[in-house]
């Protein structure tokens, strides 16, 4: 089992497979180069196997120029496109998760959105990506185009932070309005109760006052 998939029709419910058996069946020949398959160098798209990132090389061939090169090759000579692939079995290779709209705080929607464009085309804000050092002004581009970029990472954690606020003070407000619906429902009992302990009461009353106008009429 594993992250890889091909596509067959005979078996068109096959399970997927490692990085080590796809290599197998390569070396068998059951896989070719017009073999259609996906994984985590695809992101989970079907594509030949002669365009996938870390399977074309294992067939002879650069998945980025079609240039032949060598099996065991780590990058190809003609175009430097290197043939790593990623060998865990739990990394499927699919593109980041964000909410859709109407699924979480417009604040968190827009930490997750893409970066507007200004006119020339240059996003506004951009990531910044560690360079190798000796890269002719790489790191001071990047750099000085992020400083006056906010650090996602603290907008989201501002975000959170906002959001278990919001969330504890709606806890609060629905503690505070269940104690006074409970303290409600005490009073109102004990004013049903109490009047109806006063009616019950009422016509005792009533006998006795007429039994006790009873006895003090004088008899002939």
């Amino acid at each position: 089992m594993g992250p890889w998939e091909i596509r067959d029709d005979r078996v068109p419910f096959r399970p997927g497979c490692s990085y080590t058996t796809l290599t197998r069946l390569i070396e068998q020949g059951v896989i070719g180069t017009e073999t259609v398959l996906r994984g985590p160098s695809t992101r989970q798209f079907w594509m030949l196997a002669r365009h996938t990132p870390g399977v074309a090389h294992k067939l002879g061939l650069c998945h980025n120029c079609q240039s032949e090169v060598r099996p065991d090759a780590f990058a190809c000579p003609n175009c430097e496109a290197t043939f790593e692939v990623e060998r865990d079995r739990q990394h499927m290779g699919l593109g980041p998760a964000r909410p859709l709209p109407g699924q979480g705080l417009p604040e968190v929607l827009a930490l997750h959105a893409e970066p507007a464009s200004v006119g020339s085309g240059r996003p506004i804000a951009s990531t910044n990506i560690a360079s190798p050092s000796g890269v002719g002004g790489g790191d001071r581009a990047v750099g000085d185009e992020s400083r006056d970029v906010p650090d996602p990472r603290r907008q989201l954690e501002d975000a959170n932070r906002l959001v278990r606020q919001w969330r504890e003070r709606a806890t609060l407000d629905r503690q505070h309005a269940w104690t006074v619906m409970i303290i409600a429902s005490i009073i109102t009992l004990g004013t049903l109760g109490y009047a109806y302990w006063a009616a019950s009461a009422r016509p005792s009353v009533d006998s006795a006052i007429q039994s006790g106008s009873d006895d003090t009429v004088p008899s002939e």
